[in-house]
C-alpha cells in the first residue's frame, strides 16, 4: 500500500512537471519574458509564467489542486525552479545535437553582435547533413569580454570540445568580413585553418550581397544622383514618423485618397538590401507623402518645421530624385529577393551562385533592354501627372542621368558582384561541381 502511494505521488509530481515544461516550451519558442516586476499573490504583474500556469489551472483540476493544496515549499513555481527547468530543456537538446553530430562533417557559422544591454555576444552555428537534407541549428549565444581573435577562436574551441567534435570534422567556417574574422594571417578564420588546413573558409554570401550593394552606392560619391537618394529617404522617415501630428496628417492624406496605409520605415545601418522595402514604401505612396508635406507646410506654425518640410518637399520633387527612385526600386526588390534566398535554411552552394549569377545577367541586360528609358519616360510622365517641374534642358537629359548615374551604378554593382563572389572557397567548390571524365 505504502508503494502505492509513492507511486501515484510521483505520477503525479510528473504530470505537474510536464505541465510546466510545456509553459516553458510556449515561452522559450516565442522567445518571452518569463518573470515579472512582482511575483506577489496580490500583483497584477507576475509575469508570463505564473500567468500561463493560472490560466491552465482554471481549466486543469490537477494543477489547481496542486496549487491550491500544495506544499508551498515545494509548488515548482519559483524564479530558480524556472531556469532549472530552461536549464533541463537545454541540457537535453543539447545532448540530442551532440548525438546527430556524432561521426559528421559540419560547418561552423559564428557572428558577434552586442545586445541591447551593450554586451557583446558570440552566436554559433552548425551546418549539417540529415537525411541528404541540409540542417542548421543554433548551438548557443554566448557572452564574450573581448572582441578580439583569441577571444572569439577561444570561445569558438570550447564549443567545439563541448559538442564532442574533432577539428577534423569541421569542413568549413562562415564568418562575415571583418578584419578580426576573417584575416588571413591572425583572423579566427587564419587560426581555425592552422587546427584543420583542408577547411574552407566561406564568406557569407548575403554579407557579401550587401556589401556590394553599399560600395555601389557609398564608396561611389561623384555618383551624387545614388548617394544623395538614401539621404533623401532618412531624412523624409525622420520628418514624419518623428512626429506623431504629422503622422497623423499622413495617415489623414492617406484615407482621404482612398490608399492603403504603408508606413514608412527607417534605413537599415547594415542590412542594406532590406532597403528596398524603405524604398517600395516611398514609391507607392508618393502622390500621398506629397500632399502629406504641402499640408504640414501650410498649416504648421513651427518655423523649423517649416522649413524642414520645404527642404525635404524640394528634394523629394526634384526630378533626379524621382529618377532615383524608378530606377533603385525594382533593383533593390531584385536584390532584396536574392538576399533572402541566399540566406534560406536549405539553400546550398549551387543555388546561391545562380541566384546571383542570375542577379548580375539580370543588371548586365539592364543595359541593353531600354529599361533606363522606360525608367526615363515614365518620371516625365510622373512630374506633368503629379504637377513636378519636370527636366532641366541642361543636365537632366536622359543621357546626362545615363552617363552619370545609371551606369556608373549598374557598372559598380556587377564588378562588386564579381570582385566579393570570387573568393578561394568558391573556385574550389565550382571545381566540386564539375562532373569528372
Amino acid at each position: 500500500m505504502a508503494l502505492k502511494k509513492k507511486e501515484d505521488l510521483r505520477q503525479k509530481n510528473r504530470a505537474i512537471i510536464s505541465r510546466l515544461i510545456d509553459v516553458v516550451k510556449v515561452l522559450s519558442k516565442g522567445g518571452k519574458p518569463f518573470r515579472g516586476h512582482s511575483e506577489r499573490e496580490d500583483s497584477q504583474e507576475k509575469g508570463l509564467f505564473l500567468e500561463l500556469v493560472n490560466l491552465l489551472a482554471k481549466y486543469d483540476p490537477l494543477l489547481k489542486n496542486h496549487i491550491e493544496t500544495g506544499p508551498k515549499n515545494a509548488l515548482y513555481l519559483s524564479n530558480k525552479i524556472q531556469n532549472d527547468l530552461i536549464s533541463a530543456q537545454h541540457n537535453v537538446i543539447f545532448r540530442k545535437l551532440k548525438v546527430k553530430l556524432r561521426g559528421k562533417q559540419i560547418t561552423l557559422i559564428a557572428d558577434e553582435t552586442s545586445d541591447v544591454g551593450h554586451h557583446e555576444q558570440l552566436s554559433v552555428v552548425v551546418r549539417y547533413e540529415d537525411n541528404g537534407v541540409p540542417v542548421e541549428t543554433i548551438v548557443g549565444v554566448y557572452r564574450i569580454t573581448k572582441t578580439d581573435a583569441e577571444t572569439i577562436f577561444t570561445k569558438i574551441c570550447e564549443v567545439v570540445v563541448s559538442l564532442g567534435l574533432t577539428w577534423g570534422q569541421i569542413d568549413a567556417v562562415c564568418f562575415d568580413g571583418a578584419n578580426t574574422m576573417s584575416g588571413s594571417q591572425n583572423g579566427v578564420q587564419a587560426r581555425c585553418k592552422r587546427m584543420n588546413p583542408r577547411m574552407l573558409f566561406v564568406h557569407c554570401y548575403a554579407h557579401c550581397l550587401n556589401l556590394v550593394l553599399v560600395d555601389a552606392v557609398t564608396c561611389k560619391k561623384d555618383n551624387t544622383t545614388a548617394f544623395d537618394f538614401f539621404g533623401v529617404i532618412q531624412c523624409l522617415y525622420a520628418f514624419i514618423e518623428g512626429s506623431p501630428s504629422r503622422h497623423a496628417i499622413f495617415e489623414k492624406v492617406v484615407a482621404r485618397c482612398g490608399s492603403q496605409l504603408k508606413t514608412l520605415k527607417t534605413l537599415s545601418t547594415t542590412r542594406w538590401a532590406a532597403r528596398a522595402e524603405a524604398v517600395t514604401a516611398i514609391s507607392e505612396q508618393l502622390d500621398e507623402i506629397v500632399q502629406t508635406l504641402r499640408e504640414i507646410v501650410a498649416t504648421t506654425n513651427s518655423p523649423d518645421v517649416k522649413l524642414k518640410g520645404k527642404s525635404i518637399l524640394r528634394q523629394l520633387s526634384s526630378f533626379g530624385f524621382l529618377v532615383a527612385l524608378n530606377t533603385l526600386e525594382p533593383i533593390l526588390q531584385q536584390i532584396l529577393t536574392v538576399s533572402k534566398a541566399l540566406q534560406g535554411e536549405h539553400v546550398n552552394f549551387s543555388t546561391s551562385m545562380k541566384a546571383v549569377e542570375l542577379l548580375k545577367s539580370s543588371l548586365i541586360s539592364m543595359k541593353s533592354n531600354d529599361f533606363f528609358g522606360s525608367v526615363y519616360k515614365n518620371t516625365v510622365a510622373t512630374c506633368s501627372r503629379m504637377n513636378i517641374k519636370g527636366p532641366e534642358p541642361h543636365g537632366d537629359s536622359e543621357q546626362d542621368y545615363w552617363n552619370t548615374f545609371f551606369l556608373p551604378l549598374i557598372e559598380a554593382l556587377v564588378a562588386g558582384i564579381d570582385s566579393r563572389f570570387e573568393q578561394r572557397s568558391t573556385q574550389i567548390l565550382r571545381c566540386l561541381e564539375k562532373p569528372s571524365f
